[in-house]
């Protein structure tokens, strides 16, 4: 009899180890994850924060996509395209990143924010013209996907007080 409880309280501090350990490999896991994902964007926002990239955002300013008359015009000066296309593809990249949860939308929303938004919001009926016009609804639509996830973020977390600002709508002094 004795051995047997033995043999029972020796099983049951067995599976709580276990239980303990598993959950302890679970949280680690998780903050593993969770580094990662920070490293993951703030590699990714450090390209914003380059010298190229602030000479193409001051260019933004000098870019307007409202038709595809726009984007012909714009496919026309090297300097504002390339510009244009460094952003682009930057927020095309950071939406697949957060489509694919690669990278959490809190940290998207309180870094950029205010840019996506402005971008977004100052090229969009040229990127849908241009979509219509070439038959391409892909085009650009990870970066859509961004803006709308931000914008859905700000409304879910009001506190974060995410509006869009007047970044590209006037030109620089």
């Amino acid at each position: 009899m004795v051995l047997s409880t033995l043999q029972t309280l020796a099983l049951i501090v067995g599976i709580a180890y276990y239980l303990i350990i598993m959950r302890n490999s679970q949280r680690n896991q998780q903050m593993q994850l969770e580094t990662r994902q920070a490293q993951l964007f703030m590699n990714t926002y450090l390209h914003a924060t380059t010298e190229e990239y602030t000479k193409a955002d001051y260019d933004l300013f000098n870019i307007d996509l409202k038709s595809i008359e726009d984007w012909y015009e714009l496919l026309e000066d090297k300097e504002k395209y390339t510009s244009f296309n460094m952003w682009a593809l930057y927020y095309e990249g950071v939406g697949v990143l957060v489509r694919k949860q690669l990278v959490d939308i809190d940290h998207v929303a309180r870094l950029l924010s205010g840019m996506i938004m402005s971008f977004w919001e100052k090229i969009e009926a040229g990127v849908k013209a241009m979509r219509e016009h070439y038959d391409y609804p892909r085009a650009m639509i990870e970066a859509e996907f961004l803006y709308n996830s931000v914008v859905k973020y700000g409304r879910e977390h009001p506190e974060l007080e995410i509006v869009t600002p007047t970044l590209y709508q006037s030109k620089p002094k």
